[in-house]
């Protein structure tokens, strides 16, 4: 199992990640509140460049964000000056809170996966009010988007210069073994909705290129010394399957809200 630990596998992709990784949509906002009763304390597992943490934080009293990777969290501070948020440079698994304090809401979006899913959980117990609740949000990386023609021309691209399996700066990347709903089914927050939401986006070259050098499986540190070859033959395939240069993806958020037992 790859662990979240360092977050070694994104080493020099904040930049990108900070200017191409996109937010979530407010249909995706609205259903994650509607959860949360009393919005007075966010929790934010893995921040990243709190692009998201932003569209959050104004809804709640106060927040704590915790992020492994120095040069995110640097971006993420820039972008949350003056708001009321508290940063914690640690792992999810080994941060530690304010004594006394509990979140109304955790928020995990696009993380949970790198996460010791079990552990995660049982610090959780004491981390969330009694009816506080978990939010586990996430959507297709390009790696996983369905055929839409020009995500296989990039899919394929990745695989002709890094191999058929998902890579990263640390090896092969292993898949959870379990469901997230079947961790948090052993956890103390088995109550669990799930929600779908569509979502389209628009991308132009530049932007593709700069997503895939936020991703783990795609940044320069993956592809070292091959990254220019790599897009240049990526930028010629595309200009080929669409002269336009605007790409059209249909993704989904998914959205896992997880409560205790009343």
């Amino acid at each position: 199992m790859v662990l979240w630990h360092g977050m070694g596998n994104f080493a020099g992709t904040a930049e990108f990640y900070d200017q191409y990784r996109p937010g979530v949509t407010q249909e995706v906002i609205d259903i994650i509140m509607a959860a949360v009763p009393q919005p007075a304390h966010l929790l934010d597992l893995g921040c990243g460049t709190g692009r998201v943490l932003a569209q959050f934080a104004p809804l709640f009293e106060d927040a704590i964000a915790v992020e492994p990777d120095h040069d995110m969290l640097k971006l993420a501070r820039r972008r949350l000056q003056g708001a009321p948020v508290e940063f914690i440079h640690d792992t999810a698994e080994a941060a530690q809170l304010p004594a006394g304090w509990q979140a109304s809401l955790v928020m995990i979006c696009r993380a949970f996966h790198w996460m010791d899913r079990p552990k995660v959980l049982q610090k959780l117990d004491e981390a969330i009010l009694p009816h506080g609740t978990l939010a586990l949000v996430s959507d297709h990386s390009f790696w996983h988007l369905p055929d839409m023609g020009w995500s296989e021309v990039v899919q394929g691209t990745i695989k002709e210069f890094l191999g058929p399996e998902r890579q990263t700066v640390t090896g092969a990347y292993q898949a959870p073994a379990e469901f997230f709903q079947e961790a948090l089914e052993h956890s103390a927050f088995p109550v669990v909705e799930q929600h779908l939401v569509p979502v389209e986006r628009q991308w132009s070259l530049d932007e593709i290129v700069g997503y895939l050098y936020s991703t783990s499986f795609a940044s320069k540190a993956v592809l070292g010394s091959r990254a220019d070859a790599f897009e240049k033959l990526l930028r010629n395939r595309l200009l080929e399957y669409a002269p336009s240069g605007i790409y059209t993806e249909r993704n989904r958020f998914e959205i896992i809200l997880a409560k205790r037992s009343v």
